[in-house]
């Protein structure tokens, strides 16, 4: 996402106690992105990885989660 330019970043908690990466980057795409991760109950009894992420650009924003699992 960053690779054109250089982008900026911070690491914060969410008020529910689960970690938050910031980024805002600069032209020629300019915009910003947070991620939210949270590990989850899986199926099996294994945890699972949610990252929740927003990405904002030219004023349209897409936001989507992705599931990352242990094989």
């Amino acid at each position: 996402m960053c690779c054109a330019g250089s982008c900026r970043g911070s690491l914060s908690v969410t008020p529910e106690g689960l970690p938050q990466l910031r980024m805002r980057w600069e032209e020629p795409y300019r915009g910003e992105g947070v991620d939210v991760f949270a590990l989850v109950p899986g199926a099996g009894g294994r945890e699972e990885l949610h990252v929740t992420s927003s990405v904002t650009v030219g004023g349209r924003t897409v936001s989507y989660t992705s599931v990352h699992t242990r094989r």
